[in-house]
């Protein structure tokens, strides 16, 4: 995740509202943080950075506010550079408290607090910083959902990180549309292992039922999708030691028309192999009982095959 070009967006303008002396000074910073060497590689002069902008904090009672504003938007950039990411958040989040911070900058540091906080695992921070950011942009990208999706998913409020997988993969691009249905993919299938592990969770006598963590849609026939039928069928197999799936059969399916689903359902075998090949792709925790993994029987599932209105 680099934030580089977002923090070195607004020098320009900072310097400009500040006083000659003041930005001569954030200037040097800059300058010393921004050296290379001679074979074009990153080679900051920390030590300089370091001095002169602790002698701007120390004096910081003497800035103005937007004076303050550009100093703590500098010390950000040197600790973030230097993989410090909890004082670079203090550091920008002072930056957004000062009263002299030009708007724009604002908004900007709102998408960089956001960032940081996701890369220190402070998601709950992350989400509102997010957000704020979110109300403020002009512009919003599917990054920007994908990133908002990945943080809620991270504090399992699953609806809400697939609400934001779900608009992602709307922008029109292939590679952002895979990456967020991958991810809307992985949303789901931790919601089923979550919610069956606090449900189905460990046992009395210390053993721990089977749990799912893997959930495939099979492929609708093509056959079924052009006779406008829906249907469902519910299969079982034997869940492994290693959580795999073995010796699938169906025990029941059933057909009717997509034109009348308050119609009754009738015996059918048109989703049937769509559905075995489907539950072969299914993946469990696999029950434990003694410490050790068993392989159980007759596990049913059922899969449901509709038709988009």
């Amino acid at each position: 995740m680099k934030l580089v070009p977002l923090l070195i967006f607004f020098l320009s303008i900072s310097l400009i509202a500040l006083d000659d002396k003041a930005a001569k000074k954030i200037e040097d910073v800059y300058t010393a943080l921004l050296l290379k060497d001679e074979s074009g590689e990153s080679a900051p002069d920390n030590e300089t950075a370091l001095r002169i902008l602790t002698e701007l904090r120390i004096n910081s009672s003497n800035l103005k506010s937007f004076e303050r504003s550009a100093m703590w938007e500098a010390w950000g950039y040197l600790y973030y550079i230097n993989d410090d990411y909890f004082s670079a958040i203090d550091a920008y989040t002072r930056l957004i408290e000062e009263p002299g911070t030009e708007k724009e900058k604002k908004t900007s540091t709102l998408l960089t607090l956001a960032q940081l906080n996701y890369l220190v695992k402070n998601f709950e921070s992350g989400i509102k910083f997010m957000l704020q950011w979110m109300s403020e942009a002009d512009i919003l990208a599917a990054k920007h959902y994908l990133l908002l999706g990945q943080m809620y998913f991270e504090v399992q409020q699953f609806d809400k990180a697939k609400e934001n997988f779900r608009t992602a993969a709307k922008f029109d691009d292939k590679l952002t549309q895979k990456n967020a249905n991958d991810w809307l993919q992985y949303a789901e299938n931790e919601e089923i292992r979550v919610t069956n592990l606090a449900l189905h969770g460990k046992k009395k006598d210390g053993s721990y039922s089977y749990i799912p963590i893997y959930k495939v849609m099979p492929v609708y026939p093509r056959r079924a999708q052009e006779r406008g039928t829906e249907g469902y069928v519910i299969v079982a197999f034997t869940i492994t030691e290693s959580g795999t799936i073995e010796d699938p059969y169906v025990i029941e399916g059933k057909c009717r028309s997509a034109n009348n689903r308050d119609g009754e359902y009738n015996d059918c075998s048109m989703f049937n192999s769509a559905t075995i090949r489907a539950a072969l792709k299914l993946k469990y925790a696999p029950e434990i009982m003694d410490g050790k993994a068993v392989a159980v029987e007759d596990v049913q599932h059922k899969f449901s095959f509709e038709m988009e209105n």
